[in-house]
């Protein structure tokens, strides 16, 4: 991408899974610094430059990666809204160099759902990189976060 598309597009998606873990561990899992960075930051075609975490509202996190080889991409999030086990709202951007790739306001909240936990994660964007898909693509990889959470938490 060259330049940033004159016109972004618009979109909101809302992903729900369950997890067999307590609500106040799936929790855990976000404010941890090694469990986050571990389901959020790395991953298989992932080369992380740099993670942090600072959770805590108005706290910061920032990761910079490149993904199967591709152009180094950082991502800059502030904690807007923390409700211990049960609600986490985050305003977060991505950019590639000097071009944004998207602008979002998410909810991660936290439900008792048996004898587990039911995540819900709604997130509106504002996408800039010109792709049809991007919404799509940008839910999709959610899903894949929202797998990998459930991986780490089955670690123990």
């Amino acid at each position: 991408m060259t330049t940033p598309p004159l016109i972004p597009a618009h979109g909101t998606f809302s992903i729900s899974r369950d997890y067999p873990q307590t609500p106040a561990q799936v929790f855990h899992a976000h404010k941890d610094y090694d469990l986050k960075r571990r389901w959020f930051a790395e991953g298989d075609g992932f080369e992380l430059h740099h993670y942090t975490l600072d959770f805590q509202v108005g706290g910061r996190e920032s990761a910079s990666f490149s993904f199967q080889g591709g152009p180094p991409i950082s991502m800059e999030m502030v904690h807007q809204v923390i409700i211990p086990d049960r609600c986490i709202v985050i305003a977060y951007h991505m950019d590639a160099g000097e071009f944004p790739i998207s602008a979002s306001l998410s909810t991660i909240s936290f439900e008792p759902h048996g004898s587990g936990t039911r995540l819900t994660y709604t997130e509106q964007g504002v996408y800039f990189t010109g792709d049809p898909d991007e919404v799509k693509n940008r839910e999709e990889g959610s899903v894949g976060l929202l797998a990998r959470l459930g991986e780490v938490l089955n670690e123990g």
